[in-house]
């Protein structure tokens, strides 16, 4: 019986010793922290079999919900009106910002019709490019530097509405290019261009520049992993944000089951327009 629950208490004691966050509860326990959305997983699979293409459809839809809503409580709640460059931050790597930042991108894009740009501001690790199939450079880090214009670097084949930014190629610190305000000076510029600027940040405690960007930014929103992301990681990025007063809209988990998210807030169906989806592209990471 010992070696039989032997391997179920080294579970429990390694999930208690990591503390990961398992629901937003978590994270809202105390009142430092605020969870402004909650984004379900993205179906692993965008091409369904046929015996999968019913479940696959909600699933599709329950995440361009959960999107959706996420969008619509930034462009809309008081506190954040006026909005215009938005950045999306992660206490570590691999929580998912990167892919919210381009889902949300798409869907302020798509359902405002207003010009939106998404910048790749992490520089040390990109992945904008990949998720859209562009090149990497001309990028930001080719404006900084002065080697190239905003024009040159700036995408505008992929959508009317949606430009990119890429990270462009990095070949020394990051700080040496954010050291001088750069930054904020071309943010000044892309801000008579776009109504929206939404900012994919490196994670704030590997990275400092983060804090760079975010300040910059009229708000942050922290990428939270479910079940992947640490409670104490989480608290430190918002504690460094505040520290450096910068206006955080609060924490987004993601990694939410669709069953979970339907279970929490019900579901509304709708059936697909013959004429295809009309409430945006998804891209996958």
């Amino acid at each position: 019986m010992a070696a039989f629950l032997l391997p179920f208490g080294l579970a429990v004691g390694i999930e208690f010793l990591f503390c990961r966050v398992g629901s937003r509860q978590e994270l809202e326990t105390g009142g430092q922290i605020v969870v402004v959305g909650e984004v379900t997983t993205l179906p692993r699979s965008l091409e369904p079999t046929k015996g999968k293409k019913i479940r696959l459809n909600r699933e599709l839809q329950v995440f361009q919900e959960s999107i959706d809503g996420l969008r619509t409580y930034l462009t809309l709640v008081h506190s954040l009106k006026g909005m215009q460059v938005l950045a999306v931050a992660s206490a570590v790597s691999r929580e998912g910002k990167t892919n919210l930042a381009c889902q949300l991108a798409i869907s302020m894009a798509s359902a405002t019709g207003e010009p939106t740009l998404l910048i790749d501001g992490d520089m040390r690790s990109p992945d904008v490019h990949r998720i859209f199939g562009v090149e990497r450079d001309p990028g930001l880090v080719e404006v900084l530097s002065g080697d190239a214009s905003i024009e040159e670097a700036v995408d505008v084949d992929f959508n009317e509405t949606l430009h990119l930014l890429t990270s462009g190629q990095l070949t020394a610190s990051p700080h040496r290019l954010m050291g001088k305000n750069e930054f904020v000076e071309l943010l000044e510029k892309l801000k008579s261009q776009y109504r929206y600027i939404i900012i994919d940040t490196p994670p704030i405690l590997p990275a400092s520049e983060a804090l760079v960007m975010a300040r910059a930014a009229d708000a942050t929103i922290v990428c939270v992993r479910r079940d992947y992301s640490r409670v104490t990681q989480v608290k430190e990025a918002f504690l460094r944000l505040q520290a450096a007063g910068i206006r955080t809209a609060g924490a987004v988990l993601n990694g939410i089951p669709s069953r979970d998210y339907i279970s929490r807030y019900g579901s509304y169906y709708y059936k697909p327009s013959p004429f295809g989806n009309s409430s945006g592209e998804i891209v996958r990471s």
